[in-house]
Order: C-alpha cells, then structure tokens, then sequence
C-alpha cells in the first residue's frame, strides 16, 4: 500500500477503494481542517470509540498533500475526482460517482441544510456502497473577515456527530 505521502488526487482511490471493497464507507471530507484540529477532534470525549487507521507497514499516519495553490476548487476537486485540475461542486458528484462506481453518492452543505434526513438516510442505506459528505465549517470559518481562533470541538461542527452516529449504526467505515 502507499506509504509516507499521497497526493491528494490518489488519496480516495488508493486509501478508501480498498476499503469500499470490503464494506460500506463514509467519506467525510471538512474543508480545511488542519492535522492539529483532526488530532483534538479524535482525542475529544465523542469521539472516543472511533479510531485513527494507520498503514500496516509501520503504524504511522500518511500525509496527503494537497494541490498547490491549496484553493478548494484545485484541491477539494483533486480529491473527490481523483483527478488533478479544477473543477466545481458539479464536477466533484460526476467524479465521485465515476470513482466509485455502484450508486456512489456525494453530498454538498446544500443537502445536508435542505434534506438532513435525506443525507442520513443514505448514510444508513447498505445499497449505497460509498457516501461522501462534504462539511465547510472549519473552511468557512477560516475564510471569514473576523479571523477568531475556533475551538474546535465535534458539536462545533454542524451535522459531525449525527452523520457519525449514522456510519456506526450502519457499520460504515469513516
């Protein structure tokens, strides 16, 4: 498998397709979370029975780096296409769909905000072999005039915890 660094463009499909092989997955993608903010989310008290994969050959996180410039609309597109190039939130479904392939389905703020238990159902549907969900918080709250320092936390991030009670009752692999 990959070790040391993937470039975000194979992170999907040399990281997660393995595992889609093998069971259901959720792809939760929060646009602009820093490796310091993961950390914190995972230590935090909610997040205590998910743990961190780690690669086999030396138990080690892999970095992925992102396109440059890290713009969303080259590295987020990179990532959920598995192609390099820009592109928008239509060009992420198309070619998230194509990736991977049997109903795959990706999902924007829009439908989380519109259809939340829509966006839970199909997180909880075992036909649908790979949900993606995109959450902008930490993204949004960087791009924003006032520049506070966030302290993130699980409940800080709308829809985090009810998307991942859905995955762990779906038995999902995040």
């Amino acid at each position: 498998g990959p070790t040391g660094t993937v470039p975000i463009h194979r992170a999907l499909p040399d990281l997660v397709k393995p595992l889609a092989r093998r069971g259901n997955v959720l792809v939760l993608v929060l646009d602009g979370l820093s490796w310091a903010v993961a950390r914190a989310l995972l230590a935090s008290e909610p997040m205590q029975h998910w743990h961190m994969w780690l690669p086999a050959h030396d138990g080690r996180p892999l970095a992925v780096l992102a396109a440059i410039p890290t713009m969303t609309y080259l590295s987020r597109t990179a990532l959920l296409t598995g192609k390099q190039g820009a592109g928008k939130q239509a060009d992420e479904v198309r070619g998230f769909a194509a990736m991977f392939g049997n109903g795959a389905t990706l999902l924007h703020r829009r439908s989380l905000e519109e259809n939340t238990a829509e966006v839970l159902g199909a997180v909880g549907d075992p036909k649908v072999k790979v949900v993606g969900v995109v959450l902008n918080a930490v993204d949004e709250a960087l791009d924003g005039a006032l520049q506070i320092a966030v302290q993130w936390n699980p409940t800080s991030i709308r829809h985090l915890l009810p998307l991942l009670s859905a995955a762990s009752a779906a038995h999902r692999t995040v």
